[in-house]
């Protein structure tokens, strides 16, 4: 007997406790603190605008010890508020109003405070709305007593702009800058402004955005960015807008080599394959698969989706059996292959034993593509993976010929032994000297156009910049292409309009 009433008694308290955590506030019944899953605002909250007679009433009932309260018709309460549901505490007594009206989004309904009296009771509620932003507007109707004590909303929900609370998040990935942010009060769209300067001038690189997240793949890595957000409501007014953000994309890399790996978007292409050992895992950045050519003499080319400025390359290889390896690198620069390396000889382990090689360093230039020449002797050519000596990264632009996409030889002669002129020195174009700067102009449509010019030239642009700012000098200027001339011209000049110009950087050097 004691045993059974012991199970009794334990399934009334299972039985108790259940219902405690599924227990949900009714319409009349009082409700002193939010329930889990929502939130309180009190009814001082300077997003609630009270029009008429609405005056505050102290009292120790009431929540936060004071509450709205009128005796007139036609007084209103009007507040916007982000969720899926709504509660209104107030309190009740025998000569308050029967009928207080409530629209929400323009639906009618009423309710009523006249019941025994007391603080805080749950009065209206309204479940299962679009998690969205909606507007309330709450109308007395009689001369008895009406009140606001306090509003429950969903517990992530926002009431009007002056929550918004700035959560941004700014994450750098490989080739993009991954944006997301939080609800900003009435907003219904985003625009997502970048800069290249702390503080502006800004470029809108997206408009009308509808969700909070975006990713700007537009980047080029090892530059540094700044971002804002600009929050607009459904009538197209801005209504907030975020500080700065600033972040720098970075390039990936390998352990246990040095460099990073060639850019998101490059491509690959080989002589000659082994199976399914193909070019492109040579870019997979997994030190466990490779390409193999299945042939002792063999290339490998990698085509970049940006020109990059780098000075060297590493290999991890592996050959069966162990195996001197040559190694010759070229470099497609102005639409013309370079030889950028002298013939490196490199140890290569055998079978399963891959080994990351010596670096190879190379003509320190700007690169469209490069082209990896094998002579594996006795054994086949093969790579495991490639890593570059990437310095800087700079943008395709169709005005510079041999900057578009590559259009390499369609039957290239792999030369495990070239015989330039000077077989110890790599046949390179002659350079200028002095001291010089790369000079990026960003227009207003987005393109970006880059010269390799004398400091004095750079000086004479920003003085004709900046004087045609000031209210003087001609509407356009001319740059000169120096080495970028291609044809039979005399010369060739770029000439930039002062109005279309979003921002220019000077970036210097100096050669001997």
């Amino acid at each position: 007997m004691k045993k059974l009433a012991l199970i009794s008694l334990l399934s009334l308290l299972l039985l108790l406790g259940f219902n405690q955590n599924i227990y949900a506030a009714s319409v009349g019944e009082k409700l002193t603190s939010p329930e889990a899953g929502w939130t309180r605002f009190d009814d001082k909250d300077p997003n609630i605008i009270y029009r008429g007679n609405w005056r505050d009433y102290p009292g120790s009932l009431y929540y936060s010890s004071s509450m709205k309260l009128t005796s007139s018709i036609g007084d209103t309460a009007t507040f916007p508020f982000f969720g899926d549901k709504i509660r209104i505490i107030t309190d009740s007594n025998t000569d308050h109003t029967n009928k207080l009206n409530i629209e929400i989004d323009g639906a009618l309904e009423s309710f009523t405070l006249n019941r025994s009296a007391g603080g805080q009771y749950l009065v209206y509620e309204k479940l299962n709305l679009t998690n969205k932003w909606h507007t309330v507007v709450i109308t007395t109707t009689e001369t008895k007593v009406s009140s606001i004590d306090a509003i429950d909303i969903s517990k992530d929900g926002l009431l009007g702009n002056s929550t918004i609370v700035e959560r941004v998040n700014v994450t750098p990935e490989e080739s993009s800058v991954i944006l997301d942010w939080g609800q900003m009060g009435l907003a219904t769209t985003y625009s997502i402004k970048r800069s290249t300067i702390s503080g502006g001038p800004y470029k809108t690189i997206v408009n009308d955005l509808k969700q909070l997240k975006y990713s700007d793949t537009n980047v080029i890595n090892f530059k540094k960015y700044y971002y804002k957000i600009e929050a607009y409501d459904d009538s197209g007014n801005l209504i907030y807008a975020t500080k700065d953000y600033s972040v720098t994309p970075p390039y990936a890399t390998i352990e246990s080599m040095e460099g990073f790996t060639p850019p998101i978007g490059t491509t690959a292409k080989a002589t000659s394959t082994y199976s399914n050992q193909t070019a492109d895992k040579a870019l997979d950045k997994s030190l466990d698969t490779k390409w193999n050519a299945s042939v002792p003499v063999a290339s490998l080319e990698l085509n970049f989706p940006r020109r990059l400025k780098m000075n060297f390359i590493q290999l991890a290889a592996q050959t069966t059996p162990q195996t001197q390896v040559n190694y010759t690198i070229f470099g497609l620069k102005d639409g013309e292959w370079t030889q950028v390396s002298p013939v490196s000889t490199r140890t290569v382990n055998a079978n399963t034993q891959m080994r990351v090689l010596d670096r190879i360093d190379i003509t320190e230039g700007v690169y469209s593509a490069i082209r990896i020449n094998v002579d594996a002797r006795s054994s086949w050519a093969s790579i495991h993976e490639v890593t570059l000596g990437i310095m800087s990264e700079l943008p395709i632009d169709p005005d510079f010929p041999g900057t578009e996409t590559p259009t390499p030889d369609p039957n290239p002669t792999p030369n495990p032994k070239p015989e330039p002129s000077n077989p110890s020195v790599p046949t390179e174009p002659s350079q200028p000297t002095g001291d010089r700067a790369i000079l990026v102009v960003t227009l207003d449509t987005g393109l970006e156009k880059e010269f390799d010019l004398s400091m004095k030239e750079v000086n004479s642009f920003i003085s004709w910049y900046e004087g045609k700012q000031s209210g003087s000098g001609t509407a356009s200027y001319a740059i000169d292409k120096h080495n970028n001339n291609k044809g039979p011209f005399s010369t060739r000049k770029d000439y930039v309009i002062f109005n279309k110009i979003l921002t220019f950087e000077v970036s210097e050097y100096s050669t001997k």
